[in-house]
């Protein structure tokens, strides 16, 4: 099978502009099952792209789809013929209660992809017997034939994307204390909280860098807590969610909050809780000049079992969200030029070998490290 052929021919179909007019003719393969291949043409595609105006009710599919098609095919649970037209609908399920129908004409043109329900599909089998033509009267389930029309399938990115990770055989390694649901999640540290005596009406305001920092205030049993400047959206929605109010947030990084800091009075009381080791010194930067700041050392990390022995396969992506999960994957593992490597941040950057290719997130959230792959 030509899948090299079949995802250059996508990639052409995808850079495809709009225009007035379409190829009905020229068939491009773009997949292959039991010797036979499959075929778009451009007219097809801008129809299941929504680019035709006059076919109504024709809506946008997902782009990242027909990324999958090359490989789609392999993983077919259902074939159902069509004994008037004799075009096939191939049909796979999503294992949500899905079923994505592909429809193909006698001649390997793609027609038409939706989506229905298992409830649905299970409701037409039951309607249609023992024969097997899976659409009476020429009409699929929820829309005809040759349209995707109400067949929402384009809404269903999550299920698109962990198909497109499955199927490209390229695994997403996320090294975090956080999860994200198209990854597999290596927690990269264990957490000890060592609950100070700190007396929380000496200060104004705290400082919080860590998701782990609110964990451990729970502890306390606080009635309220005081305002706290927090390093990122992540780490103030989990102070947020504690029931902590936050007077600023960062962009990020511990360099970052400097200018935050002095935006205020020098007099005002800050109070940094912070893990044993840190990578940023920017508490430092701000005493030079004369700015009160007390640190407390309110929790230590250390490398978890889980990222000390994982199993990590070539050619994957590898995602570091700090210079920790770096370090602690590095104690037993290396970095092979066949992984792409993921940073959320410069600071974390910075714990990389020399000489090992990176991609910096646009933001440092896990959302935009996966939006990097």
């Amino acid at each position: 099978m030509n899948y090299p052929l079949y995802e250059q021919n996508i990639n052409y179909l995808l850079n495809l502009p709009k225009k007035e007019k379409y190829n009905k003719t020229i068939k491009y393969a773009v997949s292959n099952i039991d010797g036979q291949e499959i075929f778009l043409t451009q007219f097809l595609f801008a129809k299941q792209r929504g680019y035709i105006k006059d076919l109504k009710g024709h809506s946008e599919i997902e782009i990242g789809y027909y990324k999958l098609l090359p490989f789609l095919f392999w993983y077919i649970e259902e074939i159902h013929l069509d004994s008037k037209s004799g075009r096939k609908a191939y049909i796979i399920s999503d294992n949500d209660g899905r079923k994505i129908y592909h429809i193909v004409d006698v001649d390997g043109s793609l027609l038409s992809i939706y989506i229905v329900r298992d409830k649905e599909h299970k409701r037409f089998l039951k309607k249609a017997k023992e024969v097997i033509i899976p659409y009476p009267n020429g009409e699929a389930p929820v829309s005809p034939i040759l349209s995707p029309a109400w067949a929402a399938f384009w809404r269903h990115s999550e299920m698109i994307e962990l198909l497109y990770q499955k199927l490209y055989k390229k695994p997403i390694y996320l090294f975090s204390i956080s999860t994200h649901k198209r990854a597999i999640n290596i927690n990269s540290l264990s957490i000890t909280f060592f609950k100070p005596k700190i007396d929380f009406s000496e200060y104004d305001y705290l400082i919080i860098t860590s998701k782990q920092v609110s964990k451990g205030l729970v502890e306390y049993g606080l009635d309220e807590y005081k305002k706290a400047l927090c390093v990122s959206k992540q780490s103030a929605l989990a102070y947020e969610k504690i029931g902590g109010e936050v007077l600023e947030v960062g962009g990020g990084y511990g360099d970052n909050l400097v200018d935050i800091i002095k935006r205020y009075p020098k007099n005002t009381k800050w109070l940094y809780l912070r893990a044993k080791v840190v990578a940023s010194d920017f508490v430092s930067t701000c005493r030079d000049d004369g700015y009160s700041i007390d640190e407390v050392v309110f929790y230590e990390s250390e490398c978890s079992k889980e990222i000390l022995t994982c199993s990590v396969e070539d050619g994957a992506v590898l995602i570091f969200t700090s210079p920790s999960s770096v370090k602690c994957f590095l104690k037993n593992h290396t970095i092979k030029p066949t992984h792409k490597v993921i940073v959320i941040g410069n600071t974390t950057a910075k714990a990389l070998p020399d000489g090992v290719e990176f991609v910096v997130s646009e933001k440092t959230t896990i959302q935009s490290c996966i939006d990097s792959v």
